[in-house]
């Protein structure tokens, strides 16, 4: 099993105590809960604006094997969540892509 943690350090992104916060609940609700739901889709992740990826995947280590370079913020499924692109903060559903 991989829990993955993956994240590409902007140089105008602070690594505060809020984001800290965040990425700590996220890990945490990942490993409790991705386990649960392994049976029912094939990884969990949370994305955030900071260009980071929190992923529980039993398949793939896919944030050791993502390039270094990535920025996940410009593609549809991790652009379509930021708020600039979404005021309203709705739920969304993202066209098809294929993941590299």
């Amino acid at each position: 099993m991989h829990s993955s943690f993956y994240r590409i350090t902007k140089r105008d992104v602070a690594l505060d105590d809020e984001l800290k916060s965040r990425v700590i609940a996220a890990q945490y609700t990942l490993n409790e809960l991705g386990p649960a739901w392994q049976n029912e889709v094939s990884n969990s992740h949370f994305s955030m604006p900071e260009n980071i990826l929190l992923m529980y995947s039993t398949e793939s280590p896919w944030g050791l094997l993502a390039d270094k370079d990535l920025v996940m913020t410009d593609y549809s499924v991790v652009r379509s969540t930021l708020q600039v692109n979404n005021p309203e903060r709705k739920p969304n559903w993202t066209g098809l892509y294929y993941d590299i």
